[in-house]
């Protein structure tokens, strides 16, 4: 039983060819899969950063004027008015 390139072998001066066209389809099919995978990893990315940019927007007033806004949460905690915004991940 011979190698899968023995089919090549025969093709002679062509066997070049059709090698530098499997190649050129295989590195063409791994670089968009590069650039899908890099695009899905900065949207998800971009997205999150975005969230936290809002986040502290929505609470700009109070961290500017030096009011804790920890400090405002805790007291919020009692109450059960409570809700996790995500501002601990900052």
């Amino acid at each position: 039983m011979g190698s899968a390139f023995n089919a090549f072998r025969k093709l002679g001066p062509a066997a070049f060819v059709l090698k530098a066209i499997v190649f050129v389809i295989v590195a063409d099919v791994l670089l968009l899969a590069f650039i899908l995978l890099r695009r899905t990893y900065r949207k998800w990315y971009f997205a999150k950063r975005d969230a936290r940019m809002l986040a502290i927007r929505q609470r700009w007033k109070a961290l500017i004027s030096g009011h804790s806004v920890y400090h405002m949460a805790d007291k919020n905690v009692g109450e059960g008015t409570h809700r996790d915004d995500g501002i601990g991940r900052l």
